[in-house]
């Protein structure tokens, strides 16, 4: 049931969205409720009539036989429940499951005519249940649904007070303590996002309300992120989760931690927000005060070869990885959407030149993977916090030095580059490798455009970076993580095929 907006509370940081659409773990909420479902159920997901729901979305609800039930906007949950439910036809003693919009429990209970309940634990209003005052956590088991509809229209369509009148005919039984996560409200939102995250943490990362603590079988990665976060200065620290130290455990394995965060990334923002691009216009000018404010720490004595290094070097050797792992060769030509064809050597020759013209005064601190991922942003305090640097050069050297235009280069493969919507799996592809063949798209949502548009604009004004420029340095960003995915084939075509796009923006510029 979702048939309604997000409060104003969620809509000022996520825009105007049903909640089943709220952003969790780089997905839609709706898609772990789905996972709750029993095999072979007929599943439905009510929206508000008034919402256009994006392509992505729409696509996937087919792909996975998910009826979409449109319901009026404004009317109440005793009345959209009951229109949803005679929108549908249900087969002969099959028992109705109801889950809330913004609710998620794990795992939904089993049996017929259920009802989860928790207790009241903050200031919020909440649904009550019989005398004991427990709150009505969102999800119910129905045997009866014509019972139900009966009772929410005998209580003045009061969803609540309907509920309590088939109690006394049914007798629901209430089950309690279950993993109950509530995505409802901001303060919530952002509690429940935590546990879940908790919960979910995979064994190179420790999370608690607090805290998270980070390590990895790489010591030398882990080692280069800590030593960024305890090597920069006093004036960046304002850019950062507070720094709580490092530690070697009796394996010898690193780990560092930092303090928790109750914020969103804004990789998560740009998929799954539907905020307007004046408010993109002012968070990326915040991530733009960081680089202007760590470029004002320079490097004693620079190298100026260092673009050469982290674009050039880099990816002639993660190229030769890519090609040994897919036997193919470099001179192999590959014609995407029908263009004319072109070889990666062509591609990687080409915008290397152009890049190795750019000229570097001084390295300054940079934080190394500048990408939406590794940005949170604070919409109450209008503030970014950055996490993971790379801390280490291309050489392996442990530094918090670069260049600039490796940070702008990595927020453009976020914003241009699309990079998150490639890892996010919203993309169309289809790769011929024998006639290197390529059809590929990128489905952002309507607004995108307008969003790269004012940041090509601000970039070449700010730092006078060409359009040209931005897409040179992205084909090698996107070209040197190819064996990074080697773990998901048909993504690291994905990232090669937008190699392709970008450079024929970089030839079109």
């Amino acid at each position: 049931m979702s048939a309604a907006y997000v409060g104003q509370d969620l809509k000022a940081e996520f825009g105007g969205i049903p909640p089943c659409l709220l952003p969790l773990g780089n997905k839609r909420l709706y898609k772990y409720q789905v996972e709750l479902a029993q095999n072979k159920e007929d599943i439905y997901i009510s929206l508000p009539e008034s919402y256009k729901l994006p392509h992505n979305d729409k696509m996937w609800f087919i792909k996975n036989n998910i009826e979409v039930i449109y319901l009026p906007d404004g009317i109440t949950l005793g009345e959209s429940l009951v229109t949803a439910i005679n929108s549908i036809i249900l087969k002969d003693s099959q028992t109705l499951k109801i889950l809330f919009g913004d609710t998620l429990i794990k795992p939904t209970p089993l049996g017929e005519d259920v009802i989860v309940t928790s207790e009241k634990s903050d200031g919020y209003t909440w649904g009550t249940f019989k005398e004991n005052e427990s709150i009505i956590a969102g999800y119910f088991a129905i045997s009866d649904p014509g019972l139900l509809i009966r009772s929410i229209i005998k209580a003045r369509w009061d969803f609540i007070e309907g509920i309590k009148t088939y109690n006394k005919n049914k007798a629901l039984e209430v089950r309690k303590d279950l993993n109950w996560y509530d995505f409802g409200h901001i303060n919530k939102y952002y509690q429940s996002k935590a546990e879940f995250t908790t919960q979910r943490a995979f064994n190179d990362l420790k999370i608690n309300k607090n805290w998270i603590e980070k390590k990895s079988s790489n010591n030398l990665k882990i080692k280069a992120e800590a030593n960024w976060f305890s090597s920069i200065p006093l004036k960046l620290r304002i850019y950062i989760p507070q720094y709580l130290g490092d530690n070697i455990d009796e394996h010898g394995n690193y780990s560092y931690q930092l303090e928790y965060l109750y914020n969103t990334p804004l990789n998560e923002l740009y998929i799954f927000s539907e905020i307007e691009p004046t408010i993109w216009d002012k968070i990326i000018r915040k991530c733009l005060t960081f680089i202007d404010d760590c470029h004002k720490f320079e490097k004693k004595i620079s190298n100026h070869n260092c673009l050469k290094n982290l674009f050039s070097d880099k990816t002639r050797s993660r190229i030769s990885i890519f090609l040994e792992e897919q036997q193919f060769s470099i001179d192999k030509e590959w014609s995407l959407n029908s263009d004319n064809p072109i070889s990666l050597k062509t591609m990687i020759n080409k915008t290397e030149n152009f890049i190795n013209d750019i000229q570097i005064k001084n390295e300054t601190i940079i934080h190394g993977d500048f990408c939406f991922s590794n940005i949170l942003y604070d919409f109450r305090t209008d503030r970014i916090k950055v996490i993971d640097p790379r801390g280490i050069d291309a050489k392996g050297n442990l530094t918090i030095y670069g260049s600039i235009y490796y940070d702008i280069t990595k927020l453009a493969h976020s914003i241009i580059g699309l990079y998150d919507w490639i890892i996010s799996g919203f993309y169309d592809l289809n790769v011929d490798t024998t006639s290197g063949k390529i059809n590929f798209t990128i489905n952002p949502n309507k607004d995108i455009n307008q969003i790269q548009s004012n940041f090509v604009l601000l970039i070449s004004e700010k730092y006078n970076i060409s359009y040209k420029a931005l897409c040179a340095m992205q084909v090698h960003l996107f070209i040197s993580m190819l064996p990074l995915h080697n773990d998901d084939q048909r993504r690291q075509y994905a990232l090669l095929a937008n190699a392709f796009r970008l450079f024929k923006e970089f030839n079109e510029a």
